[in-house]
């Protein structure tokens, strides 16, 4: 591994064979939003920390992971990349097309595109979300003990709660045990 000077590094891992790993010292942030294969990932922190024996990653500070159309940003982020994972305790914001969220206790699998985000909130398209937990895959997303509405008022005028709601977006939403609310009643 050839380690850079610059402040920034970027660490590009393929996924499809996780011990190739490239090290760079130029990094702009419109890179960040670029299109990006889908086997490709990109790391970006202030300090990185990878171990490609055990295949252990840990970055700090301004963490920016980007695989594919997903965008995660975070202070600190952890994982392993023989085991095709990362995970982050603090707060995360994961950005996929139209969705942005916010969360705590995140965790991403590279290899099957998916995860877990605890106390979350957000938007998906023109839908405002707030959840105890959710679950995102590829095609859909999965939010538990949730509310969401439209309405961008902080009391909302017309909202819905339900224990279970599964999200397709731009798609469909299927919901469970739902509860409507006008003005909180």
């Amino acid at each position: 591994i050839k380690l850079s000077l610059g402040t920034d590094l970027l660490i590009t891992v393929n996924a499809s064979n996780m011990e190739e790993v490239s090290l760079s010292d130029t990094f702009k942030e419109e890179s960040v939003t670029e299109e990006v294969t889908d086997n490709v990932l990109k790391l970006k922190a202030d300090k990185l920390y990878y171990d490609s024996s055990a295949g252990d990653i840990y970055a700090q500070k301004n963490v920016v992971l980007v695989d594919g159309a997903a965008v995660i940003k975070t202070h600190q982020l952890y994982g392993n990349s023989k085991k095709n994972e990362a995970r982050a305790d603090g707060r995360v914001n994961f950005k996929q097309d139209i969705v942005n969220m916010t969360g705590n206790n995140f965790y991403y699998n590279f290899a099957t595109k998916s995860g877990s985000m605890k106390q979350v909130f957000g938007r998906m398209n023109e839908q405002l979300i707030s959840a105890d937990d959710l679950e995102f895959y590829p095609q859909h997303f999965v939010a538990y003990n949730a509310v969401t509405t439209r309405c961008p008022a902080e009391t909302p005028d017309i909202h819905y709660s339900a224990e279970k709601i599964e999200i397709w977006p731009n798609d469909h939403m299927i919901s469970y045990g739902v509860k409507y609310w006008i003005k909180n009643r």
